[in-house]
């Protein structure tokens, strides 16, 4: 059986048949005169190709593009996509929209001697596996220190939940090019609390934000009718209830446009988008609290809110865009 050559040999072949094709092709003009042109000795700025089987890297000045074709669509995970080159991670590789295609760019030129590109997770390449397990361990734990207060067992206040909805697509996403994202959310307000309260906003992590008849999940926004789409924002119920009798207002924000297409259009996974939506509902909020919203389910919240005191929560990728918010403010909006 006759050896298979491997996809870098097998572009250095028809590389090589290039040169080969060019050389004939000068030779066959060396005896036309000479004319005005650009300087027979620059260097060539094409760029290098090395293509296999399911993946093409292409190289040129000092930047080099790594495309991997995948058989189907790349499943939905709360870590970062990558692309790993000969076992080596590169950086965050962007999906394409249908999860199809996997592209990341480095300044490695190694990849242009690859023999295997693969699809990773960040921190964790295809090969990795779980550590050999020895047997049962045990450490002795320090002895627990008494907290004052039972967390679990609610505080002194009752709660009213607020359901809002300022629409799907009505606000502008930082660092996601033309995508708008929805404005709405759902709110814990205390009852009996004097004053002004503390506000804790939350921010949920990255999960499909549609799902079909049938249960798939569907990574489009907004939901067309057929589909349902996922109550993201109810996902802290229980810690908004939870604080909210303990005297806090806590205000649980929906983020599934982001998470539709943070993969895909923005190049930080949408940390940028979502510390932008995030200030776009202090935003709101601030307005609800001056009596000045537009959305009527949030008027009990007027002169309600501490906005002098607000604490930030996030899950997975909303907890990494709980940092963002003072540098993802969009373009053109107040401070």
């Amino acid at each position: 059986m006759t050896a298979r050559p491997s996809p870098r040999r097998r572009a250095r072949a028809r590389a090589a048949a290039l040169v080969v094709a060019t050389l004939a092709l000068v030779g066959s003009l060396a005896a036309v005169p000479a004319t005005a042109g650009p300087d027979p000795t620059a260097t060539p700025a094409d760029p290098t190709v090395v293509v296999g089987d399911d993946w093409v890297v292409t190289g040129a000045g000092g930047r080099y593009e790594v495309v991997l074709e995948l058989p189907e669509p790349l499943e939905a995970r709360a870590a970062a996509p990558t692309v790993v080159v000969d076992g080596v991670e590169l950086d965050t590789a962007q999906v394409s929209e249908d999860g199809r295609t996997l592209t990341a760019v480095t300044d490695d030129p190694a990849v242009l001697e690859a023999d295997a590109v693969e699809a990773g997770w960040s921190g964790q390449t295809p090969t990795d596996a779980l550590p050999a397990v020895t047997g049962p361990t045990t450490t002795a734990l320090p002895s627990a220190v008494p907290f004052p207060l039972d967390p679990t067992a609610g505080g002194p206040y009752g709660f009213q939940r607020i359901s809002y909805d300022g629409g799907r697509q009505v606000v502008p996403l930082e660092g996601m090019g033309s995508t708008l994202g929805e404005l709405a959310g759902v709110v814990h307000v205390p009852v009996g609390a004097p004053g002004e309260r503390p506000v804790v906003l939350v921010l949920h992590g990255r999960g499909g934000p549609c799902r079909t008849a049938g249960g798939a999940v569907v990574f489009t926004y907004p939901c067309t009718a057929a589909q349902t789409e996922v109550a993201s924002a109810d996902g802290f119920t229980t810690l908004g209830e939870t604080l909210a009798s303990f005297g806090y207002v806590v205000v649980s924000i929906s983020a599934n446009a982001i998470s539709a297409y943070d993969n895909s259009r923005a190049r930080d996974l949408g940390t940028a988008a979502r510390g932008s939506l995030v200030l776009t509902h202090l935003d709101l909020l601030a307005r609800a609290d001056a009596g000045t919203s537009t959305i009527p389910a949030l008027a009990p919240l007027q002169g309600r809110l501490d906005l002098d005191d607000v604490g930030l929560v996030g899950h997975s990728r909303g907890a990494r865009a709980s940092c963002a918010p003072r540098t993802s403010r969009p373009s053109g909006t107040p401070p």
